[in-house]
């Protein structure tokens, strides 16, 4: 509970450091995400111009053929690269701002536990039952954010074991494209 103006000097330093906690994260992810959109055009420019030199080479139809399918694999890897580096970055800056929110939470509860006591000592005779609704409250909404914590978390994991999943059968699935398109063309 604040009682003085040094008190609420503090909350406010405390608040403006978890704000630039904040805003440092979403900076490196984008910093991040900037420089692998950089990289991710240049390979795709890098591979176009590949491809455009390896057309000129073509002599006949199956040629095409075996360039199509052999350029496909490499295409469908290079994407799910980055999409697992884009989920990454993702991932990294949810968990710094989770970590933040969390110590702000973790925070204002012992605020109000401080509060609770406050109220309780103070409070007169009788009102009791009051209070005890009171903390009550409190506990429930404490359990409640901790129930969705953990359901947010396990989505998560489970979003990015399907990512994984999906990831690996496509490029399985790519794979198995390019060797029927290379025993097509041989």
């Amino acid at each position: 509970m604040i009682t003085n103006p040094s008190q609420f000097l503090e909350l406010q330093r405390v608040q403006v450091k978890a704000l630039n906690a904040v805003g440092q994260s979403l900076i490196a992810a984008a910093e991040k995400l900037a420089s692998l959109n950089v990289t991710a055009v240049r390979s795709a420019i890098d591979s176009a111009t590949g491809a455009a030199q390896s057309l000129s080479d073509i002599k006949d139809p199956t040629d095409l053929f075996a360039l199509s399918g052999a350029s496909a694999q490499p295409a469908l890897e290079r994407l799910v690269k980055y999409s697992r580096e884009v989920v990454g970055i993702a991932n990294g800056v949810s968990a710094e701002i989770g970590k933040v929110v969390e110590q702000q939470i973790s925070d204002s509860n012992r605020r109000m536990a401080d509060l609770l006591e406050f109220v309780a000592k103070s409070a007169p005779a009788g009102s009791e039952q009051a209070v005890a609704l009171l903390r009550s409250a409190v506990a429930a909404g404490n359990t409640a954010f901790d129930t969705v914590s953990k359901v947010s978390r396990q989505t998560t994991d489970w979003a990015q074991a399907n990512f994984a999943a999906a990831a690996k059968a496509a490029a399985t699935t790519a794979a198995a494209a390019n060797a029927s398109a290379a025993k097509a063309t041989a």
